[in-house]
C-alpha cells in the first residue's frame, strides 16, 4: 500500500529548515527524518478527532470549534510548546497587566453574532411554523408589526435597461412588503441582466434598503415562481444569510423585522387578499418594471426578538524555539482549523444546509499535518547539538479562514514579533486532496528564493 502524501509535506517542512535554502547565511540543521507508519498513525487519529461530527464543523462562535481548539492546544502543551501570545489580566485597581508569551490563544471580534430568541408570525390569523413556512433574516431587528401588505416586485429602485421597480412617490409606510428575491427574469426563470447567475441588483440587503426608504414597517422577502436557482426554495436563516457574510454588510440590519417566507406562504398572502391573479402573474408584472400593489384585506401579524453580540473566536500559536543566531528568525507552519459547520452559508451542497460538514479535508487534514509537523520538529530540535543554529517555528493555526482569511488578516495585524522576522511561512491546505502523486505548492514566486527551493 503506497504510502500517504503527507511524507512529502513534512519534506518540504523540513526543507524549510535549512538555512542556506532561504538566505545566504549559512546554517548546521540537518534534515528531520521521515514520518514512521506510527507518525502516521497518529496523523489519522488527530484527523478523526478534529473531523468527528461531534464537534459539527468547527464554525467561529461554536462550541464545535472550541473544542477543536482545546484539543490542539492540549497536543501543543504535550510536546512542549511555549505559547505564542501575550495574556492580558486586569487588576484590582483597573489597569491591564500583559504577559508575553503566556497564552496558546490570540482572541479576535470576528463579527456581530445574531441569534433569533423567539419569532411568530400568522397570515389572515392563521399561525405559521418558523423554519417550515418562514424565517428570521440576519438583516432583521426586534419589532412587532400587524397591518396589511404589498406587493413591491423585487423591490429594485432601479436596475439595467432603464429598468424602474417602483412608481414615482412609493409610499409604504404602516404596510409589511412582499418582494422578490432576485432580479427580472425571461421565460426560463433566469436574470435578464446577467449572462450567468444574477446581478448586484438581487442582494438582499439592497432591496430591504429601497423599501425601508418608502416606508415600510416590516420586510418579507419570497422566491419568485419559475426561479432557475437551486436556492430558490431554501430558506435563508440568520446564520446561512450569504449577505451577512459579505465583509461589506455582514453587520448591516434594518430598524424593522426582516422574514424571508417559502413561495407556498406568499401565495397564501395573496390568497388572504382580494387580489385575483397569481403569484406567477405578480411576477409577470414585476418582470416589466413599476410595481406596488396593495393587498387589501391580506393581513400579517408578526412578531420577532433577536439579540446581537460579538462573537469572538481565537486564532492558535505554539513556538518551537531556535537555537544561536537564527533564534530570532521565524518559520511559521500553519493551517486553519476552522470550517462551516452546519453548511448553512459557503456549502457547496446548498441541499445539504443544517447538516454537518465535517470538514475532515478541509482542513483537519492541515491541522493533524500541522501536529504531526510539530511532533517530529520538536523531537529533531531535541536531537541538535549544542552550537547548533536553527530557527524558531510557530506553529499557527488559524480561525474564521472560510469566511475570507479572517483570522490570518487579524494575525499580520498583530503579529508576535516584527513581520520582517518572519521568514517563511507554510500553509498546509486540504492534504488529502492531492491525486496522483502530485502536491500542489502555491506562492512560489511571493518571495525570493522559493522556487529554486522547491525544485
Amino acid at each position: 500500500m503506497p504510502r500517504p502524501p503527507l511524507a512529502a509535506v513534512l519534506a518540504l517542512a523540513a526543507a524549510t529548515l535549512a538555512p542556506a535554502h532561504i538566505t545566504a547565511r549559512p546554517g548546521a540543521l540537518g534534515a528531520a527524518q521521515p514520518a514512521s507508519e506510527s507518525h502516521e498513525a497518529s496523523y489519522f487519529a488527530d484527523l478523526s478527532v478534529l473531523a468527528d461530527p461531534a464537534l459539527r464543523g468547527r464554525e467561529p462562535g461554536d462550541e464545535g470549534i472550541e473544542q477543536a481548539a482545546r484539543f490542539i492546544i492540549d497536543r501543543f502543551g504535550t510536546l512542549g510548546l511555549e505559547p505564542a501570545f501575550p495574556s492580558i489580566a486586569v487588576s484590582d485597581r483597573g489597569l491591564s497587566i500583559l504577559t508575553p508569551r503566556a497564552s496558546f490563544r490570540q482572541p479576535m471580534e470576528l463579527r456581530t453574532n445574531m441569534k433569533v430568541l423567539a419569532s411568530a408570525c400568522a397570515v389572515d390569523g392563521q399561525p405559521l411554523v418558523e423554519g417550515e413556512d418562514y424565517t428570521v433574516l440576519g438583516h432583521s431587528s426586534s419589532g412587532d408589526f400587524d397591518g396589511p401588505v404589498v406587493f413591491a416586485g423585487y423591490s429594485i429602485a432601479s436596475g439595467q435597461s432603464g429598468y424602474l421597480g417602483y412608481p414615482p412617490g412609493a409610499d409604504m409606510r404602516g404596510k409589511a412588503a412582499l418582494v422578490f428575491r432576485y432580479e427580472p427574469m425571461d421565460e426560463f426563470g433566469r436574470s435578464k441582466w446577467a449572462d450567468k447567475g444574477w446581478t448586484q441588483h438581487s442582494v438582499l440587503s439592497r432591496k430591504i434598503s429601497a423599501a425601508v426608504r418608502r416606508g415600510a414597517s416590516t420586510v418579507i422577502i419570497a422566491p419568485p415562481p419559475g426561479a432557475d436557482d437551486e436556492n430558490a426554495s431554501i430558506l435563508d436563516t440568520a446564520q446561512n444569510d450569504p449577505n451577512t457574510r459579505d465583509p461589506t454588510t455582514r453587520d448591516l440590519y434594518f430598524e424593522v423585522p426582516v422574514i424571508m417566507v417559502t413561495e407556498r406562504t406568499a401565495q397564501r398572502i395573496i390568497d388572504a387578499s382580494e387580489e385575483t391573479r397569481s403569484l406567477g402573474q405578480l411576477r409577470d408584472i414585476a418582470d416589466k418594471g413599476e410595481t406596488l400593489i396593495d393587498l387589501p384585506a391580506s393581513a400579517v401579524s408578526l412578531s420577532v426578538e433577536v439579540d446581537r453580540s460579538p462573537l469572538t473566536t481565537d486564532n492558535l500559536g505554539a513556538v518551537l524555539r531556535g537555537r544561536g543566531d537564527l533564534a530570532d528568525e521565524y518559520v511559521v507552519i500553519s493551517a486553519h482549523y476552522d470550517h462551516i459547520g452546519l453548511g448553512r452559508w459557503a456549502s457547496f451542497a446548498p441541499q445539504r444546509a443544517g447538516q454537518v460538514h465535517p470538514g475532515a479535508n478541509d482542513n483537519a487534514s492541515g491541522v493533524a499535518g500541522l501536529l504531526l509537523a510539530a511532533q517530529l520538529l520538536a523531537d529533531h530540535y531535541a536531537a541538535l547539538p549544542e552550537d547548533a543554529q536553527a530557527r524558531s517555528i510557530l506553529f499557527l493555526p488559524f480561525t474564521a479562514e472560510e469566511s475570507g482569511l479572517d483570522g490570518s488578516k487579524f494575525y499580520v495585524t498583530r503579529p508576535i514579533v516584527p513581520i520582517p522576522a518572519h521568514t517563511i511561512l507554510l500553509n498546509l491546505e486540504m492534504i488529502g486532496r492531492m491525486r496522483d502523486g502530485l502536491m500542489h505548492l502555491l506562492g512560489a514566486g511571493s518571495a525570493k528564493g522559493l522556487e529554486p527551493m522547491i525544485a
